[in-house]
C-alpha cells in the first residue's frame, strides 16, 4: 500500500469517532416505545389521547429511524444525521419543557366548579393517581431527555466518523487511479522509446 494511501487511512479519526459497527442504537428502540406505551396508559384525565397522539407518532418515528441503523450493513451518513436531530430536539423539549412542566403542575386532587364561569361551588377530591402520574410523567421527561441527548451526541460521532470515512476512501480511490494512469503513461514512453530491432 502506497504510503499516501496508508496516511490517509490513519488520519480518518475525529474528535468523536464511532466505528459503524459500534454504532447500535438498539436501546433507543427500546426507550421509545417504553414511552408509547407509558404515555398511553398513564392516567390521567386532563390529557386526552388527542393531545397524546402527536408524542404517540414522534416516538415512533425515532424508533423507526433507530432501527434503520440497527438492521443495515452500511448506513448512510444521513442517516445517523436524522437521528441525531431528532433526538436532540427532543431531548431540550423533555429536559427543559416537559419535565418542569409536569413537575409544576403535579397535584394530588382533582377540582370541580368554582370557574369565572360556573355556578357551582369548588369541590375538590384527593386523586393521587393524577398527582402520582404527573411526577412519574416528570421523572420520565427528564431521564428520556438526557438519554435522547446522550443518542445524539453517539449518532452524531457516528455521522462524522462515517462521512470523513467515506471521504478518505474516495481519496484513496483517486490516488490508486493516478497511479494506474502514471504507471500507464511510463509504460507506453518506454516502449515508445525503446529502439526498434533490425532484423537483417
Amino acid at each position: 500500500m502506497p504510503t499516501t494511501e496508508k496516511n490517509c487511512r490513519d488520519r480518518r479519526g475525529n474528535a468523536f469517532t464511532i466505528d459503524q459497527k459500534e454504532a447500535r442504537f438498539e436501546g433507543v428502540v427500546f426507550v421509545a416505545f417504553l414511552n408509547i406505551l407509558l404515555n398511553t396508559m398513564r392516567p390521567d384525565e386532563d390529557i386526552s389521547w388527542q393531545m397524546r397522539f402527536p408524542r404517540f407518532c414522534w416516538e415512533l418515528s425515532v424508533a423507526l429511524v433507530a432501527s434503520c441503523t440497527n438492521h443495515q450493513k452500511r448506513t448512510a451518513p444521513a442517516v445517523y444525521l436524522l437521528l441525531s436531530l431528532m433526538t436532540g430536539s427532543t431531548a431540550l423539549v423533555d429536559v427543559f419543557v416537559w419535565a418542569p412542566i409536569f413537575a409544576y403542575t403535579a397535584s394530588f386532587e382533582t377540582c370541580t366548579g368554582g370557574g369565572l364561569f360556573s355556578r357551582q361551588p369548588k369541590v375538590c377530591y384527593p386523586d393521587y393517581a393524577k398527582g402520582f402520574g404527573r411526577l412519574i410523567v416528570s421523572g420520565q421527561s427528564l431521564f428520556t431527555g438526557l438519554y435522547y441527548l446522550m443518542t445524539a451526541i453517539m449518532a452524531w460521532g457516528a455521522y462524522t466518523s462515517v462521512r470523513d470515512q467515506q471521504k478518505v476512501e474516495r481519496h484513496i480511490q483517486a490516488i490508486q487511479l493516478a497511479s494506474q494512469h502514471t504507471a500507464s503513461f511510463v509504460d507506453a514512453n518506454e516502449l515508445s522509446t525503446r529502439p526498434q530491432e533490425n532484423n537483417y
